[in-house]
Parts: structure tokens; sequence; C-alpha cells
């Protein structure tokens, strides 16, 4: 439940942070859209840990809850690797635009 309501709150700041201030900061743009696609993962993973364990046999259960927790941890990785990638090929963008001059600029 606790995720639903991070996920949703997280929602709410991406909503409000682009159309009420009106600026586009690439940073926190780029940390809010991979906030929402980490926490929608990790919840559709719980979600899938949940029912598989409530409705599938306790034997099969257990190999499929295995399988999906380590799915989980392959995925956040590779989630976390790619935020951070994003972060920073946003600072490199930034950089590049910082150091041009001010009638190159965009």
């Amino acid at each position: 439940m606790a995720e639903i309501q991070i996920w949703i709150i997280t929602l709410y700041k991406a909503v409000t942070s682009y159309w009420r201030e009106g600026t586009h900061n690439r940073l926190l743009g780029q940390l809010i859209l991979h906030n929402i696609i980490y926490l929608t993962c990790g919840l559709i993973f719980s979600l899938s840990v949940i029912l598989t364990t409530a409705f599938v046999k306790a034997y099969y259960g257990f190999m499929i809850v295995k399988f999906v927790r380590i799915w989980q941890v392959t995925v956040h990785a590779s989630l976390v690797t790619r935020m951070c990638r994003g972060l920073w090929k946003a600072d490199q963008r930034r950089t590049l635009l910082e150091s041009l001059p001010p009638h190159l600029e965009c």
C-alpha cells in the first residue's frame, strides 16, 4: 500500500513541477521521469509476488516468487544505471550550453 502512495505522490510532483512552474529544469525532469519508472516497476514486481503467493500452490509459487525477485533485482539495477547515464547526459548538455558564447545559445 505504501508503494502506491509513494507512486501517487511522485506522479503529483511530476505534474505540478511541469505545469505549475513553467520552467523546465532538465535535472528535475530526469529525476522525476526515472523515479516514476523505477517506482512503477517496483509496484508491478511487488504485485506479481503478492498475486503469485496468493493464487499459486506452495511449491510452484515459491519457485515463481524466487524467479520474480531475481528479475526484480536485475531490472532495478538496470534502471538505476539508466538513471545515472541520463543524469550524466543532462549534465553534459548543461555544461555544453554554458560553455557556448551568449550569441550562439538557443
